[in-house]
């Protein structure tokens, strides 16, 4: 066999667009097996911290859920990348870079928004955050904190869950589908995606954040949230 070719082709490793499209079916996946277990909505940590301390299974496939989210983020991410850094962007009309951009900015909302339901404390400082984000905006921030977080406070967490269940999960199955036309990944790339996913849930099991009533010096947020903290 000729090494040197199959590491410079690259056959061991899918493309970007596979991988994240793996990371996408996985995260869905993972979060349908996930929805039995909230036994309250209204108090998602409380479901949360019982799906993981039911087993290792609850726990394992809380942290599957959410590194796959993580990973369609940075590979989605890597994938528009690096069709700008390629050129190849001039092979693909422009309605498909439209559907990648708007996938790009939806995918960010899917994710920020699974974050902000989880309802520990970092998710609850975070909801501050944004809010205090959105009154700077004018109407079109104000508009958008009312569709996301609803006018009461109480039910803001349940708002942005059904928002991630529903709103932001479709539209964005709904736009991966319109910018690739087809929705299943490769085989060896949704085969090989499952097993990092796998890897990273058992070495390292997934935070579920602080109890919303602890007392914390310093309060920080998943990586991709830092730097507006």
């Amino acid at each position: 066999m000729n090494y040197e070719r199959l590491f410079q082709n690259r056959y061991w490793l899918p493309k970007l667009g596979e991988i994240t499209l793996s990371s996408l079916q996985i995260a869905l996946i993972s979060g349908i097996l996930l929805i039995p277990g909230m036994q309250s909505l209204s108090e998602p940590f409380k479901s949360v911290s019982t799906i993981v301390n039911s087993g290792l299974f609850g726990h394992f496939l809380q942290s599957c859920h959410t590194y796959a989210g993580d990973l369609f983020l940075i590979a989605l991410a890597l994938h528009s990348v690096e069709y700008l850094l390629k050129r190849s962007f001039t092979a693909y009309h422009w309605k498909s870079w439209l559907w990648l951009v708007i996938l790009l900015a939806v995918g960010v909302l899917t994710v920020f928004s699974g974050f902000l339901s989880m309802g520990n404390l970092e998710s609850h400082e975070a909801t501050q955050i944004m809010k205090h984000i959105l009154k700077t905006a004018g109407a079109a921030g104000e508009a958008l904190s009312g569709f996301l977080l609803m006018s009461s406070q109480n039910n803001s967490t349940l708002s942005i869950l059904l928002h991630h269940v529903a709103t932001f999960s479709i539209l964005t199955m709904v736009l991966t589908y319109m910018h690739l036309k087809r929705f299943k990944a490769d085989v060896y790339a949704f085969y090989y995606t499952l097993v990092l996913i796998a890897f990273l849930g058992l070495l390292i099991p997934a935070s579920i954040g602080s109890h919303p009533s602890a007392e914390l010096a310093v309060v920080k947020g998943p990586w991709y949230f830092r730097g507006l903290q």
